[in-house]
């Protein structure tokens, strides 16, 4: 049998499942210079890369590998270094 459209449900504060955080954390999208760094470098690296393999040629793209890993790299320290994203506490 159909519930009727007319029902109402009615719920008590304390029982919803979840809860705010304390306090809401800066809103910036990843828009930080750590981010950037990283991003601009992983990309590069790609494309370089790219450019290797297609033109048969290893050493291209072990330099297209070393650019990729110089840029997490480079991200994950100029994030430790206080230039990512900011987290409430």
């Amino acid at each position: 049998m159909a519930e009727s459209p007319n029902q109402s449900v009615t719920v008590a504060d304390d029982a919803l499942p979840f809860t705010l955080p304390a306090r809401v954390p800066p809103h910036n999208e990843g828009h930080t210079v750590a981010a950037w760094f990283a991003m601009i470098l992983i990309m590069v690296g790609t494309a370089t890369g790219c450019v290797g393999v297609c033109s048969h040629l290893g050493w291209l793209v072990v330099v297209g590998v070393v650019v990729v890993l110089c840029g997490v790299v480079g991200g994950l320290l100029l994030r430790a270094a206080g230039h990512g994203q900011k987290t409430a506490h």
